[in-house]
């Protein structure tokens, strides 16, 4: 999660490990109520030696939106790994082109490459998606 790397950025290399583990049990709570107090608790705790901490990770808005998904798919949710792959492939093919005419050309190649990916991918499930289809069919079917 680009979090992470932004905490791992702003603490001290010796204090790295420690901090990067108290933060992964803000994610791996139960509950989003649970996730703040110990997030509360992880502030508490580092944010005296590191205040720079407790502005990047207090006043973030939607740092618990993946609790509102089935907890089989959370650890897929939080990071943004899927996201970041799906750029990095957008980025390695943008950069063999050599320009684009116009707004529109660029808008056709992006979505033909985003169309192959989904062709590549798209029968893949990610870690919990397949164990929970059903009740993310559910959910995004009512909305």
């Amino acid at each position: 999660m680009h979090l992470s790397r932004n905490v791992f950025r702003l603490v001290r290399r010796k204090d790295r490990p420690e901090i990067l583990t108290a933060l992964k049990g803000v994610y791996t709570q139960e509950t989003a109520e649970k996730a703040r107090e110990t997030l509360e608790a992880f502030l508490n705790t580092y944010a005296g030696k590191y205040p720079k901490l407790r502005t990047l990770l207090a006043d973030n808005g939607n740092l618990f939106t993946f609790y509102g998904f089935l907890k089989e798919i959370r650890r897929s949710i939080y990071t943004s790994n899927l996201i970041e792959r799906c750029n990095k492939d957008l980025k390695k093919n943008y950069k063999r082109k050599e320009q684009f005419p116009n707004e529109d050309s660029l808008e056709r190649y992006v979505a033909s490459v985003l169309s192959e990916y989904n062709r590549r991918f798209g029968r893949l499930s990610h870690h919990g998606f397949s164990a929970a289809q059903a009740e993310l069919n559910a959910m995004f079917e009512n909305s």
